[in-house]
């Protein structure tokens, strides 16, 4: 498990493939802790991952994860 949250805006899709059950990540300012990664699956993009965790409070959220063009 990581000990310092990674910001999950700043993941690529490889990133978030390797991340587990447990692991902290910073999503909008909130701690939150991955439940489940899934990639490809229902309406994502090609090479989109998206990221169900939880907040502390229960709050569950989705985190879509996907290369950005700069």
């Amino acid at each position: 498990m990581n000990s310092e949250p990674k910001n999950a805006k700043d993941l690529t899709p490889e990133e978030a493939l390797s991340l587990e059950e447990g692991d902290a990540l910073l999503h909008n300012e909130t701690v939150v802790f991955v439940e489940k990664v899934e990639e490809g699956f229902g309406l994502l993009d090609e090479g989109e991952v998206m990221v169900w965790a939880a907040a502390e409070d229960g709050e569950g959220r989705g985190i879509s994860i996907k290369e950005t063009e700069i």
